[in-house]
């Protein structure tokens, strides 16, 4: 290089370092603090690519999966078919059985009106069940709180799990495929039995505590539970794709596909369980214990506006993930909802579910400030873990750092 080529290029140098100071200076703050928009396209891919991998893995017929971004917006990703007798792709419009996710619905309803004053989470429940003619004959009957029955610790057996429950549901089951049990019949499976524990000393997961729950909230308001549901929810959430898992006919639900286990086959339920758009289990037999018919897409939305955008009070929410009682595996679990923390994803809270045909799990993750979920029409040998810990760490690196977090 010559002594003028030499000069020419450090007077460009110096020309472009001045560019650079320059637009720094106009630019560089507003930069700084202004979110690099995350691109849906490359969420999707992520998404896709979990999901593919996770359905060849397990065998499974199809998985549905969604996204809820910082800022609102939901991605969402199928893989594998609704039917895969027709080969007819999976949508992610397409609805499932949530199971027990809809525990978390029931717990925030019930938070919705004691934020109203409607309800208390430490009376006693006879307040507004006692002058039933079998609320004496419950285990810890007079210790028991609304509290008690959202967190596990009322002693409580579960009902699904009884003998005569079972044996009952096959018998009346094969007179009338439409049959289910009405919330009061469930309840009648645990009663005059030993309580598992001394009220609120320890975590025994119970369906039977959260139809009681579903009890008190009609008692206590004069309503139905899902009538409460919708006003104080759905509606204002706009989750349209959300509704009570009630009838043998539920709009847009696709087959599930139920283990072959001896009492499914016993029961006639193993296999497909929708023939012509028409089940073969009657899922009303669930409440409060799920009872909801979900998208994952709703489920985030739902878990996002409960964690993030202010559904309920900061107080609720904060009754909700602080009243925790401990599982077998260690694991705390709030009102309606687990929450746990760890290294590498900080504090998130989730819930599982399973009805026969599905497979369902939902995740928040506070300190990514994103939600995942997802759902299999399979309930045998998927995972429904980790995946969705594989679409947290695949959609990480593309959400910039949130201020504070």
């Amino acid at each position: 290089m010559t002594t003028i080529q030499r000069y020419s290029f450090q007077l460009q140098c110096s020309f472009r370092s001045l560019l650079c100071a320059a637009a720094l200076a106009v630019c560089g703050p507003a930069l700084a603090d202004e979110p690099v928009p995350v691109s849906a396209d490359a969420v999707r891919a992520e998404l896709e690519s979990v999901l593919e991998e996770a359905v060849r893995g397990a065998g499974a017929r199809g998985a549905s999966a969604a996204v809820l971004l910082p800022g609102g917006e939901v991605v969402k990703a199928t893989f594998g078919f609704a039917d895969s007798e027709t080969r007819e792709p999976l949508q992610a419009s397409d609805r499932m059985l949530g199971g027990s996710t809809g525990k978390t619905f029931v717990a925030a309803t019930a938070m919705s009106l004691v934020q109203d004053g409607v309800l208390e989470l430490d009376v006693p429940v006879s307040r507004w069940l006692g002058d039933e003619a079998w609320y004496t004959r419950l285990p810890n009957h007079e210790e028991l709180t609304l509290r008690m029955l959202l967190n596990h610790t009322g002693g409580l057996p579960d009902h699904i799990y009884q003998r005569d429950f079972r044996l009952g549901l096959l018998r009346e089951r094969f007179g009338d495929e439409n049959f289910h049990y009405q919330p009061a019949e469930l309840v009648e499976f645990i009663l005059d039995l030993p309580p598992l524990a001394p009220a609120g000393k320890q975590f025994n997961y119970s369906d039977t505590g959260y139809i009681l729950a579903g009890l008190v909230i009609e008692a206590a308001t004069g309503r139905s539970y899902y009538r409460e549901l919708q006003d104080r929810i759905l509606t204002p959430l706009e989750l349209g794709e959300v509704s009570p898992a009630v009838g043998m006919q539920i709009d847009g639900l696709v087959p599930g596909y139920v283990s072959w286990g001896f009492f499914n086959l016993l029961s006639g339920i193993a296999g497909k369980n929708l023939e012509d758009g028409r089940l073969n289990l009657n899922p009303a037999i669930e409440w409060t214990g799920g009872g909801l018919v979900t998208t994952p897409a709703s489920l985030v939305r739902f878990y996002g506006a409960l964690f993030e955008d202010g559904l309920l009070s900061a107080e609720s929410v904060e009754q909700m993930i602080a009243s925790t009682a401990v599982n077998e595996a260690g694991q705390p679990y709030g009102l309606g909802v687990f929450v746990l923390e760890n290294e590498e994803f900080g504090r998130y809270f989730h819930h599982s579910g399973w009805y026969p045909g599905y497979l369902t799990n939902v995740i928040w993750y506070e300190d990514l400030g994103i939600g995942v979920a997802l759902q299999y029409n399979q309930d045998y040998n998927a995972d429904i873990y980790e995946p969705v810990k594989k679409i947290a760490r695949r959609v990480r690196p593309l959400v910039t750092a949130r201020e504070g977090g």
